[in-house]
């Protein structure tokens, strides 16, 4: 996993972290990183193209909420 989280950082690829595992925290952790990196880019490109202000709020609240699940 720490691989992979490693690669996708130093290429900036657009991908996922997937973990073949019967362990449920391990399962979860996985989920909490690809939804908190799909969140982080929307955010980011809402904000760095030009997008309706609605949008980019969407965006922000979306990010906020994927925040919200890692610190649960």
């Amino acid at each position: 996993m720490s691989e992979r989280i490693k690669s996708l950082s130093i290429t900036s690829e657009n991908g996922f972290v997937l973990i073949p595992t019967d362990n449920d925290s391990i399962k979860r952790l996985d989920a909490v990183l690809n939804v908190k990196g799909n969140s982080e880019m929307l955010s980011n490109i809402t904000s760095n193209f030009s997008v309706p202000e609605n949008i980019h709020a969407m965006a922000a609240k979306i990010d906020q909420k994927a925040d919200d699940l890692i610190k649960t």
